[in-house]
């Protein structure tokens, strides 16, 4: 069930009516998701750090959507492509230096057990 809110200075709406509601909604965006791990909860409010091209931190205040338990959605305040710092500290800060480790391809591979 939703609620929904809306103008009504002619009165046509009447009250405990009901109605059918359509929302359009972007269907071309594809959400950027992120490990949780790698957002901070800071007073100001959620940021995640981003490392520039000097290799410097930029802590980003971000929009949070859907929290799927390991992963989290991403709705405004990073883009795809930003280099995103794994598991930050809390004592993380804009301006850090920091050195950018690559990616082996064995640390993209999931392994079975046997």
């Amino acid at each position: 069930m939703l609620e929904l809110d809306v103008p009504n200075p002619s009165g046509e709406l009447l009250p405990g009516a009901y109605a059918n509601v359509h929302f359009q909604l972007p269907l071309n965006v594809v959400p950027l998701v992120l490990p949780s791990s790698t957002i901070l909860f800071q007073a100001d409010g959620p940021q995640v750090g981003i490392v520039n091209r000097h290799n410097q931190v930029e802590l980003r205040k971000v929009t949070l959507g859907h929290d799927f338990g390991d992963t989290i959605e991403i709705i405004a305040g990073v883009r795809s492509g930003d280099a995103v710092v794994a598991n930050p500290p809390d004592s993380l800060t804009s301006g850090m230096r920091v050195a950018v480790e690559k990616a082996s391809p064995t640390q993209n591979t999931t392994q079975k057990g046997s």
